[in-house]
């Protein structure tokens, strides 16, 4: 019995250590279509307790979309995607630090072409302004700047967009494609957001729009986090997973051992 209560109180505790460690960002689904096709628009709330964690950003368009600037009416023969991921370095009352890993996933079928990200970026409650941290540029997005105009607005109809990273030369609103992520390619950047964030910080993030220009055209859309409407689950420490293991095997050999005494 003691070494049956032991093993209940190991998985318990690892029961436990697996909840504290799972991601706690708070989406939100904003009900208002936007972009170029039109998407889904999502918040994502972080908290100082989101430090050390990551959440994920999507964007799909898909294939057989014909863009509103393509003078030649020519559908897409592929899709465009990309994904990035968001982590939370720091979050003070002042300041909130992400690192945002960004890749275009487009696969181009073995056609000729280019088909490149130049922009992506995201409002921000409350206001904020955005640089990089020291170091933080990318090889790619090294420029960051708010949307443009009194509105901050982006392509596809997105307002107030508090952050906006861009390539060299270009702008929020595009630029030369040969200077933007190419299909394939990945970039890291690291932002640094000053705001009024309280004295318990909290900051929603929100819409996350991006550009894909490209051969057929451009196409703005807003991203999806995580699996669809809530943040991913994070993989357990492998000393967590030896903890539960431990657990189980205690309760196997006390199981086996009354079993035992039974006969």
């Amino acid at each position: 019995m003691r070494i049956k209560n032991l093993a209940l109180a190991i998985l318990a505790g690892a029961a436990l250590l697996f909840a504290g460690h799972a991601s706690a960002f708070l989406i939100t689904d904003l009900n208002d279509p936007t972009g170029e096709p039109p998407g889904p628009t999502y918040s994502v709330g972080i908290s100082s307790g989101d430090v050390g964690d990551s959440f994920t950003m999507d964007w799909l368009v898909p294939a057989g979309i014909i863009s509103s600037d393509d003078g030649d009416n020519d559908p897409l023969p592929y899709n465009l995607q990309a994904s990035a991921i968001f982590t939370v370095d720091s979050f003070s009352s002042t300041e909130l630090v992400l690192t945002i890993s960004i890749t275009n996933l487009t696969d181009l079928g073995g056609l000729e072409g280019k088909e490149a990200v130049v922009s992506f970026g995201f409002a921000v409650d409350p206001d904020v302004t955005g640089d990089f941290a020291q170091d933080g540029e990318g090889l790619v997005f090294n420029k960051v700047d708010e949307g443009q105009g009194p509105q901050q607005t982006f392509p596809g109809g997105f307002k107030g967009i508090d952050i906006c990273a861009f390539p060299e030369d270009n702008n929020c609103s595009g630029g030369s494609i040969d200077n933007g992520l190419q299909a394939g390619e990945s970039d890291l950047i690291k932002l640094v957001l000053s705001g009024d964030f309280g004295l318990d910080p909290f900051a929603t993030l929100a819409y996350f729009p991006i550009k894909f220009q490209g051969e057929f055209g451009s196409f703005e859309v807003p991203g999806t986090p995580g699996n669809g409407d809530r943040p991913p689950e994070e993989i357990p420490e492998p000393a967590l997973l030896a903890l539960f293991g431990v657990g189980l095997l205690i309760m196997g050999w006390a199981v086996r051992r009354r079993s035992l005494a039974i006969l």
